[in-house]
Order: C-alpha cells, then sequence, then structure tokens
C-alpha cells in the first residue's frame, strides 16, 4: 500500500509515498478516497481532468487534496484512480489529473468520515533516494 494512516489529534495524519512526485499524488487520491469511503465500492464510470498549480511540492499536495475534496463536498464525486503528471517550470509545479470515479450512491457509498479541510500543520514532500514521501493532516 502506498500510503498509511497514522492518529493525530481529532484529526487523520496520512503518509504517502511514490516513486515519483506523480505516483505521490496518485497514493494521496487513493488514500483520501480511503477515509471517506469503503474504496471497494467505487466504480470508474467516468472521468473528470483536474489541475492545480502550486510553488512548492508540498504545497501541491495540499492543492490537489483540496480538489479531491471539493469534488466530494460540491460535486458529490468520489475517485477511485488518477492518472497524474507533474510539471516544473523553475518557478512552479503544475499537476494535471485524469480521476476516474463516479459520484456518490447513497446506497452503496457509506461515508466513514467528514473532512472539513486540508491542513497545513506538519504538512511535508521531500524526494528521498527511493523517490518521494510525504505527510498530511485532515481535519475531520
Amino acid at each position: 500500500m502506498p500510503y498509511e494512516f497514522f492518529p493525530h489529534t481529532g484529526d487523520i495524519g496520512i503518509r504517502v509515498w511514490g516513486r515519483s512526485l506523480e505516483e505521490l499524488l496518485r497514493s494521496a487520491a487513493q488514500a483520501f478516497t480511503t477515509v471517506v469511503v469503503d474504496p471497494a465500492s467505487v466504480r470508474e464510470l467516468e472521468a473528470v481532468i483536474l489541475s492545480c498549480r502550486a510553488s512548492a511540492p508540498d504545497l501541491l499536495l495540499h492543492d490537489f487534496l483540496g480538489e479531491l475534496l471539493f469534488q466530494f463536498d460540491a460535486r458529490g464525486r468520489l475517485v477511485k484512480d488518477a492518472e497524474v503528471a507533474v510539471a516544473h517550470d523553475g518557478e512552479s509545479w503544475l499537476a494535471e489529473a485524469r480521476t476516474r470515479g463516479e459520484r456518490i450512491d447513497a446506497g452503496r457509498h457509506h461515508p466513514k468520515v467528514l473532512v472539513k479541510g486540508i491542513t497545513y500543520h506538519a504538512l511535508a514532500v521531500n524526494e528521498t533516494a527511493e523517490g518521494w514521501q510525504g505527510t498530511v493532516i485532515l481535519d475531520i
């Protein structure tokens, strides 16, 4: 599993990994879905393109998860998987993701928790010899 959860007072902590920044963001999308519903209940029925830009990889992770939260809250959309491309132009990082998932179906999807926001507390993304690792806290 390219992610793990850790306890955080009143919130949910997530550590994510990937051989690339693209894989790290894909892992973060899968972790987010696992937090809110049983990921086995989500089907890949539609594709939606998401994009975000940030000045650093940690802020890109934050904004990417914020976009997934917006899709969930405002559009009632769950993401099963994501194909992510990341570009760096020297000043900013751009992530474009083709997400696959479906709208929430009350008969099949039973929310486990409701995420209120993506925090900046303990937010980190680092490149290591093995790839990329990140930490983020979800406010629930």
